[in-house]
């Protein structure tokens, strides 16, 4: 209301005074985005309680919150335990020393800097053989640029100080990953504590513990799980702002310390991470929105804290950049690369599969110079006026980001899940996308509809409390938290339109996952709340919603055609048990790559030679014939399959010549 009132206004006055009208629109807008906070009644609940939860449930978050955090973090942590244990002694638990992902950089990156090299002066770069078809090693280095770290380094650094404390800095960085997890857990609860109150907050911490496909990556040498807990950790410190009003300046300076570690935070982050500009955006408009209701003075302090706090924490990188020549915010070199290789025409699938970029990506690079705006120049030109087509593949890569499928990259959750007993129990994306969405949408709709009947309840009679308790009410829960609600949804939107532009793969959209778990969990609590009220229509309303939004799911799922599991995961699990002298499970691996490939006439070789090991001469030599059947000069096959045949021969029995016996 105030926003049309300001437009009519603006209207009526004269040039100079409405540039001055429009700076207070602008103001109502910032406003708008996160809500705005209103002072709390003196017998208000307690700032993470639930206001619209019925008595019982408010009862039970008093008595039983608290302990719940712990035993879940607990919990989080055996269940983590028991896959590492279930992993150990397999090719599960040795994905880092794959020399094609991202795990064997981080370890041979901290490595080097463990040697002494401390500044990095000359960063490792790999050389990977899906890079060798569009371009060569100097090709990929130039475009990389000098003196530049490969990706965000705080995680090498951490392994290469691990290493200089134990040599089995493996397992021991492993063994914290897994401790972080439960505090991962613990503060996604938090964040939904203060979205829901505390039953919904103890249901999301206990949802995050059993979120297979976010405690799989925990046993891996991976960043995602240290990630989403940086994450979850700015969401809760971002939502404490939001709690209390920005009256005036004086508010916002109290806020100084919050502000600035909010600030660090995001500096910090910027070096481990490569979402860490998604997130200082986000964070600048909501703690913009927020602080602009104490005047632009007050959102300039609150700004200038922010950015002096990010300066802080991205000092070390600075310094080092400084140091050694190279930019000096540069965290990581692979951002042009991959906005040029996941958009460009020839992208796989629209680039939401991964594949090896052609000649296109080496075309794009050598023309743009490697700038952000010369690669967007030269990607919009690959498609040669289909800009249909360049629209179509954003939609699929941002449909694919909620899809029931897992995308592998460095690893495959499907892989695991289908080697593991743990991860057959476990939740994932499937569960939670539609339970999460379903309460989306009932608040949405709550809001809209309490907004368009506020001005005819002016002359109704309150309800009895009865009445009012009668269940958790999805239509207040938006008027009760408001700011945490939109500041969580300004994150989300920002960071689902941040992994459109890339590659939608499994472990970049477990940034998306928080706030599906946090709508999940006040789904768990309404259906209780209104199966104890006997709330029918409302109970059949959001099951039904959830049951559509399923569907729909899995319908666009299905439309994109996309596999979660790879060929390249068996290959490597069976290299590593032949490594191991295991070749009965080398062959079940073997097996199963030749499923999902079956022309890959290496892996065929490497079934024939591990069936030889194991004795068995007629299956490999029927393995080595279909090799050669496809690729007469496989020399190897040929010596191979001749090799078989004359030990055959010298294993067949010797009869005499009459047929006789001996």
């Amino acid at each position: 209301m105030k926003l049309i009132v300001a437009k009519r206004q603006r209207a009526t006055l004269p040039h100079r005074d409405r540039r001055r009208q429009s700076l207070r629109i602008a103001a109502v807008l910032l406003r708008v985005m996160v809500g705005e906070v209103r002072e709390p009644r003196r017998n208000s609940p307690r700032p993470g309680a639930f206001a619209t939860l019925p008595r019982h449930m408010r009862g039970w978050s008093d008595r039983h919150g608290r302990a719940a955090y712990g035993g879940i973090a607990v919990a989080a942590v055996v269940v983590r335990m028991l896959l590492w244990i279930e992993a150990r002694g397999t090719p599960l638990d040795a994905w880092h020393t794959w020399d094609q992902s991202d795990m064997s950089t981080y370890v041979e990156q901290a490595r080097r800097l463990a040697d002494g090299d401390w500044l990095a002066r000359e960063p490792y770069h790999p050389y990977h053989l899906w890079q060798t078809k569009s371009g060569s090693e100097a090709d990929w280095l130039r475009w990389y640029g000098p003196k530049s770290f490969h990706q965000a380094p705080l995680y090498s650094y951490a392994l290469a100080a691990i290493s200089r404390i134990t040599p089995r800095y493996v397992d021991a960085a492993k063994a914290l990953q897994i401790l972080l997890g439960g505090a991962t857990c613990v503060l996604i609860g938090l964040v939904t504590r203060r979205l829901a109150g505390e039953p919904a907050g103890v249901i999301a911490a206990a949802l995050t513990a059993l979120y297979g496909p976010l405690f799989y990556l925990e046993i891996q040498l991976l960043r995602e799980g240290p990630a989403i807990l940086g994450y979850a950790l700015l969401l809760l410190l971002v939502m404490g702002c939001l709690a209390t009003p920005a009256a005036g300046v004086a508010s916002v300076r109290e806020r100084v310390p919050r502000l600035l570690v909010i600030g660090a935070l995001l500096g910090i982050y910027a070096t481990f991470y490569e979402t860490a500009p998604v997130l200082v955006v986000a964070t600048t408009l909501v703690i913009l929105a927020w602080s602009v209701r104490a005047g632009w003075r007050g959102a300039a302090v609150s700004l200038g804290l922010l950015a002096g706090g990010y300066f802080i924490g991205m000092a070390p990188l600075v310094m080092r950049n400084l140091a050694v020549g190279a930019s000096p915010f540069g965290a990581s070199s692979r951002l042009g690369v991959n906005l040029a290789y996941c958009n460009m025409a020839s992208a796989a699938s629209g680039g939401v599969i991964f594949r090896p970029p052609g000649p296109q990506l080496k075309q794009i690079m050598d023309a743009s110079g490697g700038s952000i705006p010369g690669i967007s120049r030269e990607v919009w030109r690959t498609y040669d006026g289909r800009y249909g087509r360049f629209f179509s593949n954003w939609l699929r890569r941002m449909t694919a980001v909620v899809s029931t499928r897992e995308l592998p990259d460095n690893t495959s959750y499907t892989f695991f899940r289908a080697e593991t007993r743990t991860l057959k129990t476990a939740l994932h994306f499937g569960v939670v996308f539609p339970m999460g969405a379903a309460v989306l949408c009932g608040i949405v709709a709550g809001a809209v509809r309490r907004t368009k009947a506020e001005p005819s309840r002016a002359g109704r009679r309150k309800k009895p409390e009865s009445a009012q308790e009668a269940g958790v009410r999805l239509r207040e829960l938006w008027h009760a938290r408001r700011s945490a609600h939109m500041a969580l949804w300004v994150f989300t939107a920002l960071l689902i339109v941040a992994l459109s532009v890339v590659h939608p793969q499994a472990r970049y959209r477990l940034f998306i996952v928080p706030t599906a778990i946090a709508y999940a969990s006040i789904w768990l609590v309404a259906v209780a709340s209104w199966l104890r009220a006997r709330r029918g229509v409302a109970l059949l309303g959001l099951l039904a919603g959830t049951i559509v939004i399923a569907l729909a799911q899995r319908g666009w799922t299905r439309s994109l055609r996309v596999t979660d599991i790879r060929s390249a995961d068996y290959t490597f699990a069976a290299q590593t048990a032949m490594e191991r002298k295991d070749d009965v499970n080398a062959e079940r691996y073997l097996r199963n790559a030749l499923r999902l490939a079956p022309d890959n006439v290496n892996t065929r070789y490497a079934l024939g030679a591990t069936l030889v090991r194991l004795n068995r001469l007629p299956e490999a030599l029927a393995e080595f014939e279909r090799i050669l059947k496809r690729q007469p000069d496989f020399e190897k096959a040929k010596r191979a399959a001749a090799t078989v045949r004359q030990r055959m021969a010298a294993a067949r029995p010797v009869t005499a010549p009459g047929g006789g016996g001996p």
